[in-house]
């Protein structure tokens, strides 16, 4: 019995706590239900906004704001040159108006949305100017203020944060000690200023690194921004074994983003895959990011054949037969999405090329990419926004997004595939081999453009020469930009591969990407992890053989195949132990079969062994269905501590406090909350609208697409 596992999600999470009960409830007395409301936690509320509207940003009462000590610079390089010099380089520097393209965002919100909107953007790109009020009157590009930046005083002088973003942090801006020769207490009180508790904590770079668009914003609904931290935070990157069962040392943003240098310095080049402003600024800066982005991802074609897609068996080619590949792109370094970002701008795509005996190529998909940026037999790794009305929105125009139609980005450690097909025509030359490139430009050729004829305007000189007095910056926004080649690999049709990624990581990466598929090519995925088994062998590494175990549960539970899944999970298990992957995966399987009371059991498990917002929400849709509010309420709760704003969990809490005697206040404040943060109910049909509109939404929004290759030029 199957069932779509995107039809049951979508009427399990419909029914909620409001679902007929799948086992009997008592009825509750009134008294029992009073002392079950005397025992309950207040609910969990997402942080208010504060005086800086749009923004979390906070200023703190030890002392009024001082923008001198915010921007200063200078007095820190002289006992940190180095670090001053990376910093220079680095985007923070040059987050606020040094940004040629940042300006071209900046400008674009201000004249849709209008000046009150602005602390959206200042909070986390623009603080000197936000503070005292600056942001709201025409900036004047020449003033120092407005190349301030991210400066050292931004990150070391936070003194709170939280985990929200929209830049949740409060700023202490009082005058940093400065150490004196041979007086041991001014160098402990320097360090107390400038290292305050968070700068050790990953809350602080989310802070800012994390965002989401609001009423507050000019939006009609809420829509999650740029968010690096949800996924690291649900990664083994993070210690969080919640999705998988894989083999990663646990690390933070620092480990990443502030590699320890020679002399045991964490450099403050921040590199991240910023590749265009790094050009801009120096070969040590470009360098920084581009050790980062090409050890992010690899590139693999594991599988081929002709006709029917199943496992390879190679005998040449015929004219009019079809060839298939798959090509799987596994995100191998990167502890959240890859690419991270604003992944609407993002330009990472794969190109592939079939040749003949002779190395020439016969058919391309992606060639034009670079040129154009707008090859559509391209596969690019990106968000494509789109409007009310379903029509995409380009060039980072916030102030108009209302729903991505897809996404692109590859979730940690996870892998996604892309199948081509290319028929071979009479006459033609026989395919002898293929190449695949995967390759990363920062920002698309089209929101380069249009800051390059940005930038010629009159208004547009005094920022220019305002970044060179003030950051030394002086890069050409027109210039080309760097296109980086993050992996690449060549296959011969017929002739085993040479790899050193073992064939089994190589198959069981390929069930990753497969796994996405919709759930009547499922199977696709679960012969990839067979055969996966078949390469490990019953003698093979017991992880290795417990996580493709594993994996294969996860794609019978999506098919409906309970007991098939459970089976898997068993042999998991029986290698590695109790996990919480496991009994998550145990729980999802019931769950969408709507055995809710299994679901609940396998849930609270997985909820013993690690505090996840994913294992609270599935509980409490689970126990909500059940009609059980008590565990409903506090498994939204708890999830909401960790994901304030899930609309998921926002919506049980509310319901099952209805169901409980409890304050009206608590009610009045979930039901606030609820209304809020709910999900954009109109979001399928700008998602149909959009497919109906463009191929290119409806290409886009198949899991595991299929390419035709073409011609070359």
């Amino acid at each position: 019995m199957r069932f779509s596992g995107l039809f049951l999600l979508a009427l399990v999470a419909s029914v909620g706590c409001e679902n007929t009960p799948t086992t009997p409830q008592s009825p509750q007395t009134a008294a029992q239900a009073k002392t079950i409301a005397a025992a309950l936690e207040p609910p969990t509320l997402p942080t208010e906004s504060s005086g800086f509207g749009p923004s979390l940003t906070k200023l703190s009462t030890a002392a009024p704001y001082d923008l001198n000590v915010h921007k200063e610079v200078n007095a820190c390089t002289e006992c940190h040159a180095t670090i001053a010099e990376e910093w220079n380089d680095s985007v923070h520097a040059l987050a606020s108006m040094s940004n040629p393209f940042y300006r071209l965002a900046f400008d674009d919100f201000t004249e849709k949305s209008g000046v009150e909107k602005l602390p959206f953007c200042g909070g986390c790109h623009d603080p000197a100017l936000l503070y005292d009020g600056a942001l709201k009157q025409p900036i004047d590009g020449a003033s120092e203020r407005a190349h301030v930046g991210i400066s050292c005083n931004t990150c070391h002088g936070i003194e709170a944060v939280t985990a929200d973003g929209n830049a949740s942090y409060t700023l202490n801006t009082t005058p940093i000690p400065v150490p004196k020769d041979g007086d041991p207490q001014s160098l402990k009180d320097h360090l107390a200023r400038v290292g305050m508790a968070p700068l050790r904590t990953n809350d602080l770079c989310v802070s800012c690194h994390r965002g989401f668009m609001s009423p507050e914003t000019g939006h009609e609904v809420v829509i999650s921004g740029l968010d690096e931290w949800g996924p690291f935070r649900g990664s083994a990157y993070n210690g969080n074994p919640t999705v998988r069962i894989t083999d990663v040392e646990k690390t933070n943003c620092v480990g990443c983003h502030m590699p320890v240098m020679p002399d045991g310095h964490n450099s403050h080049r921040f590199p991240g895959g910023h590749s265009t402003l790094a050009a801009m600024t120096s070969p040590a800066q470009l360098e920084a990011v581009r050790t980062l982005v090409e050890n992010a991802a690899t590139i693999d074609i594991p599988s081929y054949g002709v006709g029917k897609i199943e496992k390879q068996d190679w005998k040449g080619m015929k004219p009019g037969q079809t060839l298939w590949f798959d090509v799987v792109v596994h995100n191998k370094n990167v502890g959240h999405t890859f690419p991270g970002g604003a992944q609407d701008l993002r330009d990472t795509w794969v190109e592939v090329e079939v040749q003949d005996k002779n190395g020439k190529a016969i058919a391309v998909a992606g060639a034009a990419q670079e040129e154009s940026d707008k090859d559509p037999s391209a596969y690019v790794l990106q968000a494509f926004m789109v409007n009310e009305d379903g029509e995409r929105i380009g060039n980072h125009s916030v102030h108009s997004f209302r729903t991505p139609a897809y996404k692109h980005g590859i979730s940690p450690k996870d892998s996604a595939v892309v199948r081509y097909t290319w028929t071979l025509p009479e006459g033609g030359a026989a395919p002898v081999s293929i190449r695949a490139k995967l390759r990363h430009r920062r920002l698309t050729k089209s929101f380069q453009n249009a800051t390059c004829e940005h930038t010629k305007r009159a208004a547009d000189e005094a920022f220019r020469k305002g970044a060179l007095e003030f950051r030394g910056f002086k890069g050409d926004p027109c210039a080309p930009q760097p296109v980086l080649e993050i992996d690449a690999v060549q296959i011969s049709l017929g002739v085993p591969t040479k790899s050193e990624t073992p064939e089994w990581v190589r198959q069981y990466q390929r069930g990753q990407g497969l796994a996405h598929h919709v759930s009547e090519s499922l199977d696709e995925a679960s012969a990839s992890f067979l055969e996966t088994l078949d390469l490990l062998g019953p003698e093979g590494d017991a992880r290795s053989r417990a996580k493709t175990h594993f994996e294969l549960g996860r794609v019978y539970g999506r098919q409906g195949r309970v007991q098939d899944a459970m089976d898997q999970y068993a042999k998991a298990e029986k290698l590695v132990g109790e996990h919480a992957a496991i009994q998550f995966g145990r729980g999802d399987a019931n769950h969408r079969v709507f055995r809710f009371d299994e679901a609940v059991k396998w849930y609270k498990k997985a909820s013993a062994l690690v505090d996840d917002d994913r294992i609270w929400r599935e509980l409490a849709i689970a126990a909500g269905s059940m009609a059980d509010p008590e565990t409903t309420y506090e498994a939204a709760r708890r999830g909401l501590i960790i994901e304030p704003r899930d609309a998921h969990l926002l919506r049980n809490q509310m319901l099952a406090l209805k169901k409980l005697s409890t304050k009206q206040e608590w009610l009045e404040g979930a039901h606030k909350a609820f209304l809020e943060f709910k999900r954009d109910e109109q979001a399928p049909n700008i998602h149909d609208e959009c497919a109906s509109k463009s191929d290119e939404c409806r290409a886009g929004r198949i899991p595991v697409p299929v390419i035709k290759l073409q011609a070359p030029r």
